[in-house]
């Protein structure tokens, strides 16, 4: 089964095409994995616990804007250490797998 979404001649397109592999995900499925977690994410319990309390006392309007700075300050911050962790992974060897391990115990 061709999952191609752009059937047309090589170019940028390609990158969003689905070719599935084992070895490399397309950029395609780890934009559209990363949005649906990225989703799950916003909806957990310590995120909406976190925003009742900055914006429990606030009118509508002015609860709305410290939503919005607080996700936009939350998103600057994974976007600035997964960028940390892109570099040092391509400077250093970086055992991810072990750092993995290492989160999940310590998150619990």
């Amino acid at each position: 089964m061709n999952h191609r979404l752009w059937t047309g001649p090589p170019s940028l397109l390609a990158a969003w095409t689905f070719q599935p592999s084992p070895s490399e995900p397309s950029f395609a499925s780890a934009a559209l994995f990363g949005m649906t977690y990225g989703l799950l994410h916003i909806v957990g319990p310590d995120h909406l616990g976190t925003l009742i309390s900055l914006s429990i006392s606030a009118a509508p309007g002015r609860a709305f804007s410290i939503g919005a700075a607080w996700s936009l300050g939350h998103c600057t911050g994974m976007v600035a250490i997964a960028a940390v962790i892109m570099v040092v992974q391509r400077l250093t060897r970086v055992d991810l797998e072990r750092w993995e391990s290492i989160g999940d115990y310590m998150i619990g």
